[in-house]
């Protein structure tokens, strides 16, 4: 929509065309970095059912991250609007995590995830530091998962596509320790 009332405007034809070869831009890297990883429909409905373990742990991974981030000022530096905004960026990170784990990416997904990272980069936050606290909100993801996953790991994480992503592989870069020890137990078996 926004872009049809961009092009529309006189003047701003240049930009809408702009604007839109960077979505499509946008767009192919995503297809090409799904390519990449093998990533298919099937592992879009493997997250899709996720869903329902890790959503409920949403609120503390929140929490644990913006703990963190009022811990650093050189990140902290862009909270300007005190308990107000953590709880509006809170719901935002929220919705974002709810989104991930939606199980739908097609284009207004990955546009909206381009639209936060450039929100970020836009207020001047370390590239750095956005891949760490995604890397602390991951870890949680997982810690979840590994305590409250029931039913075989390895058969939900074998994919036939490469020998690289078989359990035994995939695992241990995945799972803690206990599923690790009850694949590896289940193999011997």
């Amino acid at each position: 929509v926004r872009l049809r009332v961009l092009g529309a405007c006189k003047g701003h034809a240049n930009h809408y065309r702009f604007y839109a070869s960077m979505l499509q831009a946008i767009n192919d890297k995503f297809g090409n970095l799904r390519q990449y990883l093998n990533w298919s429909g099937e592992d879009d409905k493997h997250i899709s059912q996720l869903r329902s373990i890790l959503l409920p742990f949403a609120p503390v991974f929140i929490e644990d991250f913006y703990a963190e981030i009022v811990r650093h000022p050189t990140i902290a530096r862009v909270i300007t609007g005190g308990d107000r905004q953590i709880a509006r960026l809170q719901q935002s990170l929220l919705r974002w995590i709810d989104e991930l784990l939606s199980g739908r990416y097609d284009a207004e997904y990955v546009q909206g995830r381009w639209k936060v990272g450039y929100r970020h980069v836009d207020i001047g936050i370390d590239q750095g530091f956005t891949n760490a606290a995604l890397s602390r909100l991951r870890r949680g993801l997982l810690r979840a998962l590994d305590e409250r996953w029931q039913g075989n790991m390895a058969c939900s994480f074998t994919h036939p596509r490469t020998p690289q992503t078989r359990p035994e592989h995939v695992c241990p870069l995945f799972l803690g320790k206990k599923k690790q020890q009850q694949i590896q137990t289940t193999e011997l078996m």
